[in-house]
């Protein structure tokens, strides 16, 4: 913690980069930090491989990102000239995206800040808890044992706020330490105004989004009962139909565990060409492990993500034929929910 709190002092260009598209909690984090940077009389900036859904851009800092696939030579230019570069929401380069060459090709001074299993070696100076609820809440905890509270505004922990609200669901998972309300109290006392936050993050989205919603849950949901599991499939026709923007499918995946008794909802939604898969689960059912083992992804016991180089249909044949195995671990977590 030392040696990162004294390299970030000694150090004037910052450059702040979250993970390929990047979500509220991955914003929340880099807007949170590039804050406090600022106000350590850093020049601080937020580099994004790709750009980031509409609702996440309620601060002055999210219109100042540099979206690396719009500005890629700048973006490149701004990285080659840091004298540090912080991770964040990420633990393998991979997962910057285009960014990914130029990244791995610097000797520059890094920090990493992540709550994802399997980290790879790639920063200088990593910080990794899995137990966490987010990225957000060990950049709290960061800053604070930096002692850097002062340096904390209300936007920026606004931001930091927002993060922790978007990546545990409004506190439905990945939320049961006590130590993440602890750090909630201590975003509180900035004067966060939490219904403002919430109603910029869930009250934002289109009239064609909600429509979407409806669409999926009513044509396109699936319900494997013997499985207790649910899946929406979404092709890239579909969400053309729909004036899909990006954070069009956010939390669609969530709504299916709603449903008495069901334990795991997936969604696949194909997109770019290939299929992104989002994984929710209850209890101990480990959606992580499933994509790890069959979707080349990974990520929380109850969240986790993945990816498929197969056709949709393809797609979900190996998911429902990966159940199998799962199928008595399935029926152990719906008693105990019951």
């Amino acid at each position: 913690m030392e040696q990162a709190k004294d390299i970030i002092l000694r150090s004037e260009k910052i450059v702040v980069v979250p993970h390929t598209n990047p979500d509220g909690d991955a914003m929340g984090a880099s807007i949170g930090l590039y804050y406090v940077l600022q106000a350590l009389g850093k020049k601080a900036t937020i580099v994004s491989p790709t750009d980031f859904p509409e609702y996440l851009k309620w601060t002055d800092a999210s219109k100042e990102v540099i979206i690396a696939e719009w500005e890629n030579a700048k973006a490149k230019r701004i990285i080659r000239n840091a004298d540090l570069i912080v991770y964040l929401d990420f633990n393998d380069l991979k997962r910057a995206g285009i960014l990914d060459e130029i990244l791995s090709s610097l000797s520059t001074p890094s920090i990493m800040i992540d709550h994802h299993p399997y980290p790879k070696e790639f920063a200088t100076y990593p910080f990794t808890d899995i137990s966490a609820s987010s990225t957000c809440e060990l950049i709290v905890d960061f800053i604070y044992q930096c002692g850097w509270d002062n340096q904390l505004s209300s936007i920026a922990a606004s931001s930091l706020f927002m993060g922790i609200l978007t990546d545990t669901g409004g506190f439905a998972h990945n939320s049961s330490k006590p130590d993440l309300y602890r750090v909630v109290g201590m975003l509180m006392a900035k004067n966060v105004d939490k219904d403002y936050i919430y109603s910029k993050v869930f009250h934002q989205f289109s009239k064609d989004r909600l429509r979407l919603m409806g669409y999926a849950l009513s044509e396109k949901m699936v319900v494997l009962d013997s499985f207790h599991t649910s899946y929406i499939t979404l092709s890239e026709k579909e969400l053309a139909d729909f004036k899909f923007q990006s954070g069009d499918t956010e939390g669609i995946v969530n709504e299916p565990l709603q449903i008495t008794g069901m334990v795991c909802s997936v969604l696949f939604m194909e997109k770019d060409g290939f299929i992104k898969i989002s994984f929710r689960s209850k209890g101990n059912f480990p959606v992580n492990e499933i994509a790890e083992k069959f979707f080349s992804g990974g990520g929380h016991l109850n969240a986790a993500g993945g990816r498929s180089n197969l056709s949709l249909e393809e797609t979900v044949k190996r998911f429902e034929s990966a159940l199998v195995d799962y199928k008595e671990l399935l029926m152990e977590e719906t008693q105990k929910l019951k």
